[in-house]
C-alpha cells in the first residue's frame, strides 16, 4: 500500500471557457475506516487561486500553510496578488526542495489570470515523487526574483 492511499482522496480539475473548478471527495480516513466526512482538501488561495490537495493529511495541511505562508510574503513585499503561473512554479520548486523526504500529495492549481483566462502552465501534480520538475528549463517572468528555476538553470 503506498503512503498516498494512508487517508484516500479523490480530486479533479476543471477547465472550461474562462472559468475553472476544483472537486473532491471530503472523507478523511485511516484506510478503511472513516474518521471525518468534512477535512477541507480544497483552498481559496486568493480571489483567482484555488490549490486542491490530497494525500498525507498531515501533508496536506503542511503544504497548505507553508503555500499560504509564501503567498502571503509575496503580497507584502511585491504589493501585487501573485498570478497563478507564478503560484504554480511556486509550488513546484516547493515541492522539489523536498524531493528527498517529499511531501505525501498531489497538488492541484486552478486559477485565471489578469483577463480572466485559464492558467496556462504544465500540471503540477506528482512533482514530489520526480527527481527534476518537468518545466525545469521554462522560465516565468518572476523566477528571476523568486530564484524558482531548477538549481542548474541559469536565469539570465
Amino acid at each position: 500500500m503506498s503512503i498516498l492511499e494512508y487517508n484516500g482522496g479523490a480530486i479533479i480539475g476543471m477547465t472550461g471557457k474562462n472559468c475553472v473548478a476544483i472537486a473532491c471527495d471530503t472523507r478523511l480516513g485511516l484506510q478503511q475506516q472513516t474518521v471525518s466526512c468534512d477535512f477541507q482538501k480544497i483552498f481559496k488561495m486568493n480571489d483567482k487561486l484555488m490549490l486542491g490537495v490530497t494525500g498525507l493529511a498531515t501533508d496536506v495541511l503542511t503544504l497548505q500553510q507553508l503555500l499560504k505562508f509564501k503567498l502571503n510574503m509575496y503580497k507584502l513585499r511585491e504589493e501585487r496578488e501573485m498570478k497563478p503561473e507564478t503560484f504554480s512554479w511556486l509550488l513546484t520548486s516547493v515541492l522539489y526542495e523536498k524531493r528527498f523526504g517529499p511531501y505525501f500529495t498531489e497538488p492541484v492549481v486552478a486559477g485565471l489570470n489578469e483577463k480572466n483566462e485559464v492558467l496556462d502552465h504544465p500540471n503540477t501534480s506528482a512533482q514530489c515523487h520526480t527527481s527534476k520538475p518537468r518545466h525545469a528549463t521554462r522560465k516565468s517572468p518572476d523566477a528571476k526574483r523568486l530564484k524558482l528555476q531548477h538549481p542548474t538553470t541559469r536565469v539570465p
